[in-house]
Formats: C-alpha cells, sequence, structure tokens
C-alpha cells in the first residue's frame, strides 16, 4: 500500500489532522500529517522509494571527507513554459526535506530552505545543467541516498536518485616488518640479496 505524505501549517490544521485520523486503513492512500515552515506541500512516500530504488543501480558520487560535493539533479529537461514549482532534497527515509527550493513566487521572491543539519553548508544553484545541490565541509554523517524532487507547474513531477559515499582519510598510516612489528624511523638493516617483506597498514579511514 502507497502511503501520502501531506504537509500542512494552516489555521484549523487541527480539524484536518481530526479528519485525516478517521480515514479508513482499508483506503488505496493512506495520508500522513506533517508540519513545515508554514507551506503546504505534497511529498513522495520515500518507503516507496526505497524499494524502488532497491531494484536498480543508482548513480553513486564521492566526496572526501572535509571537501565539497556537488549532487546532480538529473531530471528530464523541460521546456521554459513548464516552469518548476518546487525543488525537494530528501536524505535516506527522512520524511523532511534536507533542501527546498520554493520558487512558486518566481524571480528574486525564490526561497531557499536547507535543514537545521546542512544550514550553512549547502546551496542549490538552478544555473548549470543538471542543477546541483553543493555541499561544502562534507562531514561522514552525509553519506547516503539523496532524493532529488522537481515539482513543475505545468507538466508532472519529476525525482532523481542518487548515494554519496563519503571518504575518510585513513588516521595513520603504520610499516610492519616481517614480525609483524612496526618499523620506527628506518627498516633494516639488510644483507644484500636478502628477501624483505614490509607490511603497509592504514588505520582509520573508509
Amino acid at each position: 500500500m502507497m502511503s501520502l505524505t501531506v504537509v500542512f501549517h494552516l489555521p484549523g490544521v487541527s480539524k484536518l489532522i481530526k479528519l485525516f485520523h478517521n480515514l479508513s486503513e482499508n483506503l488505496v492512500t493512506r495520508a500522513k500529517i506533517v508540519l513545515i515552515h508554514g507551506v503546504l506541500f505534497k511529498v513522495a512516500e520515500l518507503n516507496y522509494i526505497n524499494r524502488m530504488a532497491a531494484l536498480e543501480v543508482l548513480p553513486e558520487f564521492e566526496a572526501v571527507l572535509g571537501s565539497t560535493a556537488n549532487l546532480p539533479c538529473q531530471v528530464p529537461q523541460r521546456p521554459p513554459e513548464s516552469g518548476f514549482k518546487c525543488i525537494f532534497w530528501y536524505k535516506d527515509d527522512e520524511v523532511m526535506s534536507v533542501y527546498t527550493v520554493d520558487a512558486r513566487e518566481g524571480g528574486q521572491n525564490t526561497l531557499h530552505v536547507p535543514s537545521d543539519r546542512l544550514r550553512s553548508r549547502a546551496f542549490f544553484d538552478p544555473n548549470p545543467w543538471p542543477p546541483v545541490l553543493k555541499m561544502v565541509s562534507i562531514k561522514e554523517g552525509d553519506a547516503g541516498v539523496y532524493y532529488c524532487r522537481v515539482d513543475y507547474r505545468w507538466d508532472r513531477t519529476y525525482m532523481y536518485t542518487i548515494v554519496l559515499k563519503v571518504i575518510v582519510p585513513p588516521q595513520k598510516l603504520v610499516i610492519l616488518n616481517d614480525h609483524d612489528e612496526e618499523i620506527i624511523g628506518m627498516a633494516g638493516p639488510y644483507l644484500e640479496g636478502q628477501s624483505v617483506k614490509l607490511t603497509c597498514e592504514a588505520i582509520g579511514g573508509l
């Protein structure tokens, strides 16, 4: 059964919540109420998307810890008259978006709303194609599956799913001799023609 999440922050919202709570569980579509930023949104059911994503090989992007990641929103390019209304970025199975672009007012009135987690570390750039979500000072917790959803004024909604992998450099490199003892400074001495076995181990990192 597919669920539909509807987000309300309007006068009389308590009555709407009671109304949805009284809906029969036998309905094909179930509603869940979430409050966010005073804007009415229709949010795709992420659990359903996760199940669909598991059936295909997702594009992967890598970023080194502390660097910058550019996550593309590779939805089909639409004619200008389609006009996008909102762009939502979701992460993993979280219901709340990690970044929202509200362009319903158009022009200079377009709102960029990052989540508290990204606040000053992310910005959505719509100018290149595909448009990208730029994330700076990448953290280990930024790794995961990201979903870009684009709502158009005069066209269907499109979604794009990608995986961000965060590369954590090793904290320390250790050189071991053939007795698995750490070598400090210089290895040896060794005799000419003698076989030498040295092992390099990386401690920490992903």
